[in-house]
């Protein structure tokens, strides 16, 4: 059990883990792009965290692989204050993956916000989870329209 004021206090710590996450994200990207690329800032600003303006797009942040300057690198953040990698991935995020491929990443935070935090990148999700023998528990959630005519 736990009170309603204690399950409004975790989610809300979840809800600032995730914005920071994001956040540092797109720090991590712009860092890559610069070591790995030499882009100027200019360039670098078109790493965007689009979670801001559009939830349901079934990913967190525009980025790109630096070959070209179009976006190509679709990035769904997620994050954990435990030692374990596990999390949770919505359908609309498992569709999304599944319709980009490798331009689909998981940018994965460990132990985050603490001294031994370690990011795991998955490029492909959807092939890497779907068509391996990864533990995966499928949680379902019903969306109900109530209509008293029914």
């Amino acid at each position: 059990g736990m009170s309603e004021e204690d399950h409004w206090d975790r989610l809300e710590t979840q809800r600032r883990n995730g914005k920071s996450a994001e956040i540092k994200t797109v720090q991590r990207e712009k860092e890559r792009l610069k070591r790995d690329h030499q882009f100027a800032d200019e360039i670098l600003d078109k790493v965007k965290r689009i979670s801001e303006s559009n939830t349901s797009a079934g990913y967190d942040i525009d980025s790109f692989n630096g070959e070209k300057f179009i976006v190509d690198r679709h990035i769904e953040v997620k994050c954990t204050t435990g030692k374990y990698p596990i999390f949770y991935w919505s359908e609309n995020e498992i569709k999304k993956a599944q319709e980009l491929g490798n331009q689909y990443f998981i940018y994965l935070w460990i132990n985050f916000g603490k001294e031994d935090e370690k990011l795991i990148v998955i490029q492909d999700p959807h092939d890497k989870i779907f068509n391996t023998n990864i533990k995966k528990e499928p949680k379902t959630v019903w969306r109900i329209s109530w209509n008293e005519q029914n």
